[in-house]
């Protein structure tokens, strides 16, 4: 009979553990979002300079529909981040009393109900086209705080490198999707081109939203159709949401902290920078077509996503005995941005357009390390708290989303290699002096203030997870009666 109710409760007798559904579906979020947020660097390239589009008959010539100089559109690309910045530190308090589920869920769908109307929006008032890219940065500025809540809850701590690592590499993922498609519609899309960019990536952010509703539950203990074998494996129970005072003072005083959110400031800076401006630096100094602009910038973030899983599972292995966990951090983070400091500035030097992709492609590998490495740490350091300290330290690492693309805009007003070098060493030597930072004032010891309390054996916590499962039953039945 027991047998016969497990392969009711997996299907036809063969059993997904649901923490890697959780980990798919965190994956394909995060990379909807990344698509939402960066596709308008490549249809604004369409959007503001004469174009060929394909009507499906012949080639139409397009002229510019928005006459937009250097500055305005780097003003334009970091209308996102301003919003983005909002909701990071309140976002531990938001999901404390909403939950993983009803957070995201709700973020990516109003996202994605904007997104498709962004035409609309800007061919009848910029103005209100700028707002709209805030409200988008708004909505899904809880994203990164709730992946680490949700993997709080989730992710066993042997594989919590590896499950976080794959779920925030859905972000680099995002642009491998975004440019090269956006790209192509741009080129030989429906709705005139450009436009239909906006409707694809509204349309599967709606798709996505129906499947995260139907598949993720906010904990393990609320899943209906968990194993227990996968609930004993965890390494913290969490039945109910305690609410707590978040301890700002010991957050805002503790050296750890700090060295997550330098770490995270250096990163972004240049990571949101070349994020939003490497297609016109493409098109402005190889004078590559739009479509073409779109699968070449692509390519880089191919490696990165690659690299950071790879990341995440050689730092499970390194923890296995061979590094201390603040070491095994600090290595891959430092390693990353030097690696990325020096290909980037190669990028600006060389002339020919092949090498150069070349080097984007080593340089934004290297973000990999990087990535994978301080977005960790806070479920180290804190892991109590590491939703609330990576909204703190992720706020402040978006003030460079929009104030990078402004630089380089007012840098690069002429267009010419040698602007594109000036920014590149900018880029380098930021994310060098973070990594630093990050190697003196780092950590990856638990901070006693932050810990969660945990059972001190297998058996001991999947008893206590099954007593508690059925209590949470028994408390819920009433409601669906």
């Amino acid at each position: 009979m027991e047998e016969k109710d497990n392969k009711t409760r997996t299907g036809l007798g063969f059993y997904i553990p649901k923490r890697y559904v959780v980990c798919f579906m965190m994956f394909s979020g995060m990379l909807i979002m990344n698509c939402q947020r960066s596709c308008l660097s490549v249809a604004i390239v369409a959007m503001s300079s004469r174009t060929k589009h394909w009507d499906g008959i012949k080639w139409v010539s397009k002229p510019a529909e928005f006459r937009w100089n250097s500055e305005k559109k780097g003003m334009l690309l970091g209308a996102f981040f301003y919003g983005y910045l909002v909701l990071q530190i309140p976002g531990g308090s938001i999901l404390g009393r909403f939950g993983g589920k009803k957070v995201l869920g709700t973020a990516v769908f109003i996202s994605s109900i904007l997104h498709i109307f962004l035409p609309l929006i800007v061919r009848f008032n910029e103005d209100l086209f700028f707002a709209a890219r805030i409200s988008q940065g708004l909505a899904l500025g809880v994203a990164l705080p709730t992946n680490l809540y949700i993997w709080g809850k989730w992710a066993p701590l042997k594989e919590k490198a590896s499950l976080v690592s794959f779920s925030v590499a859905g972000l680099s993922a995002g642009m491998l999707t975004a440019y090269p498609i956006s790209g192509l519609l741009c080129q030989y899309g429906f709705a005139g081109g450009w436009p239909s960019v906006f409707y694809v990536f509204g349309g599967l952010g709606l798709v996505w939203f129906s499947f995260w509703c139907l598949l993720v539950t906010n904990s393990p203990l609320e899943h209906p159709s968990i194993k227990s074998e996968e609930l004993a494996i965890m390494d913290q129970i969490h039945t109910k949401e305690v609410k707590e005072t978040i301890p700002w003072m010991k957050i805002f005083t503790n050296l750890p902290v700090w060295g997550v959110i330098s770490a995270n400031v250096a990163f972004d800076a240049s990571y949101y920078t070349l994020l939003i401006t490497m297609p016109l630096f493409l098109r402005d100094v190889h004078k590559f077509n739009v479509a073409t602009t779109g699968i070449v910038a692509a390519m880089p973030w191919f490696f990165m996503t690659v690299m950071i899983s790879v990341t995440g599972l050689l730092s499970d292995k390194f923890l296995k005995g061979l590094l201390s966990v603040g070491a095994t951090r600090k290595l891959v983070y430092d390693a990353g941005v030097i690696g990325s400091g020096i290909f980037l500035i190669i990028a600006g030097y060389i002339e020919s357009s092949e090498s150069t992709v070349i080097s984007l492609c080593i340089a934004v590998a290297f973000y990999g390390f990087a990535f994978s490495a301080y977005m960790v740490n806070p479920m180290d350091i804190a892991p109590r708290y590491s939703d609330t300290i990576i909204g703190v330290s992720n706020a402040l690492a978006t003030i460079p989303g929009f104030v990078g693309p402004a630089i380089v805009g007012i840098v690069t007003k002429h267009r010419k290699a040698s602007e594109w070098i000036e920014v590149f060493y900018g880029l380098a030597f930021v994310g060098i002096l973070g990594g630093f930072i990050f190697t003196v004032i780092g950590s990856g010891e638990g901070q006693e203030w932050a810990k969660y309390q945990t059972l001190p054996d297998i058996e001991q916590a999947d008893e206590k997870a099954n007593e508690e499962r059925e209590d949470y039953k028994q408390i819920k039945q009433p409601e669906k009666e």
